[in-house]
């Protein structure tokens, strides 16, 4: 859903959030000196890159014909993350994913959130992700999926009162 006035933006986007990592210096590794910085979750770039292509398809499906972006005003962004229970395993018994390494892993509730606000201005919906200034009442969660839907993450971005 996307409304012009006031702004605001809902999808829900499939696939298993990845947290936004810290950067890793490489080292100076061009002629300048400049050193090179690359991320050190693996799966954070692409997990990016999803979120950025779907919000792009759902802008265009919903406004084919209009150029209305990106929004340049304060914005409040809610995120629900949500990921599909293991079949077995310490996680089936958690009332919430929380697991810190393996497979299975969620990450840290601040990370997916950053990872999502560089989407939103990576894909040009939101002119810069500074212009965030909190989130509403739903706020950021993480949680188990409902049974039988998918892992994601249900983004609503809108404008700030």
């Amino acid at each position: 859903m996307l409304t012009l006035e006031p702004f605001r933006f809902s999808l829900f986007v499939a696939g298993w959030p990845r947290t936004k990592g810290s950067m890793k210096c490489l080292g100076a590794r061009t002629k300048g000196g400049k050193h090179i910085l690359v991320e050190e979750v693996t799966m954070s770039k692409p997990w990016r890159t999803h979120v950025q292509n779907d919000i792009v398809r759902e802008v265009r499906r919903l406004l084919p014909d209009v150029r209305v972006l990106p929004y340049e005003g304060p914005v409040l962004v809610d995120a629900v993350f949500q990921y599909q229970r293991p079949a077995s395993g310490m996680s089936v018994t958690l009332p919430y994913p929380t697991l810190s390494a393996g497979t299975y892993a969620n990450g840290d509730e601040d990370k997916l959130r950053r990872n999502i606000l560089d989407s939103l201005q990576g894909c040009g919906l939101i002119g810069n992700d500074c212009m965030v200034v909190g989130h509403s009442l739903a706020g950021v969660t993480k949680k188990w999926a409902p049974e039988g839907q998918d892992s994601g993450v249900q983004i609503l971005v809108q404008e700030a009162p």
